[in-house]
């Protein structure tokens, strides 16, 4: 049996399905009230590297990322104001 064509005027009559309710969200870990993500996009070889040297010194990439900032900010003059240890102290 062959489909009825829909006009672009009927087209335009029929309604969008409603939107679903938004979903709950959780609010964000008191870890992370006033911080801001910083990402990038890295070779494989970089991530791998950095796994490893997370792995091997028992600690997160994001610790190894916040130290490598501060190293970074030191450098440039800046204070090291990125590392936050498994502690929870600064730098």
């Amino acid at each position: 049996m062959a489909r009825k064509q829909t006009g672009l005027v009927e087209a335009s009559a029929i309604q969008a399905p409603a939107p679903a309710e938004r979903a709950v969200t959780r609010p964000d870990p008191r870890s992370r009230i006033g911080k801001k993500m910083v990402a990038g996009w890295y070779d494989r070889a970089a991530v791998l590297q950095l796994q490893r040297l997370a792995v091997d010194q028992e600690t997160t990439m994001q610790d190894l990322l916040g130290r490598a900032l501060d190293l970074l900010f030191v450098e440039e003059g800046l204070p090291p104001i990125a590392h936050v240890g498994k502690d929870g102290a600064g730098p």
